[in-house]
């Protein structure tokens, strides 16, 4: 797969479809030089033994308090230190993983292309979906167009409908829809991981108090 400063994809849904597919094309540099090194040492080291920690008498739950917890992420946010290295898992080339609401709704699938990506670098791809503009309307299944309108009306207020038809006229500009309205405002993610099927499954739900 290609490398580029950002990530790129495109649509691939079909007219009938009611939830929007995506397919990762380009992925960051980063990405492809992590790629790149991690092929170069395919032998490695088996990992040094774990030393279990107990906290001091007096202390209980020292140690479990000093580590955050990994999940809820907002995908409107970085991620930090602590989650990028704990996101670590790998995630196969041309893998498709399926974005879920908490009632096991698909609100959107995307696969992977012909790189396998760290469940960080995934995380990190939905992060730059959320935040950009959509590619094009003329891309997006009728259902996905009439889900997505209303999101963005509901999110824009008054506004919305004009901002809308020029995106659909092909004539955007200053606050275009972006993967937030593609997801339908669904930018928690509770959980991200293979059911014991080997399909890979990613929990999203709406913030508490959204923030457009």
């Amino acid at each position: 797969m290609a490398a580029r400063a950002a990530w790129t994809y495109r649509v691939v849904n079909h007219q009938d479809d009611v939830s929007p597919s995506l397919m990762i094309q380009t992925v960051p540099h980063s990405v492809a030089q992590r790629v790149t090194l991690s092929g170069s040492f395919q032998h490695k080291c088996p990992p040094a033994p774990r030393i279990s920690s107990r906290p001091l008498p007096g202390q209980p739950g020292l140690f479990r308090s000093q580590v955050p917890p990994l999940f809820p992420i907002d995908l409107k946010a970085a991620l930090s230190a602590g989650q990028n290295a704990l996101l670590s898992d790998l995630i196969p080339a041309f893998k498709t993983i399926s974005l879920r609401d908490l009632t096991n709704n698909i609100i959107c699938n995307i696969t992977t292309g012909p790189t396998t990506l760290t469940t960080a670098e995934f995380v990190q791809f939905v992060q730059y979906l959320v935040g950009n503009p959509l590619p094009s309307y003329a891309e997006l299944a009728p259902a996905v167009r009439n889900s997505v309108r209303s999101y963005f009306i509901f999110r824009q207020g008054a506004k919305g409908r004009a901002i809308w038809q020029r995106f659909a006229n092909g004539t955007p500009r200053f606050g275009a829809p972006r993967g937030l309205d593609l997801l339908l405002g669904h930018t928690i993610l509770w959980t991200l991981h293979p059911d014991p099927c080997g399909v890979w499954i990613a929990t999203v739900d709406v913030p508490k108090d959204p923030v457009w």
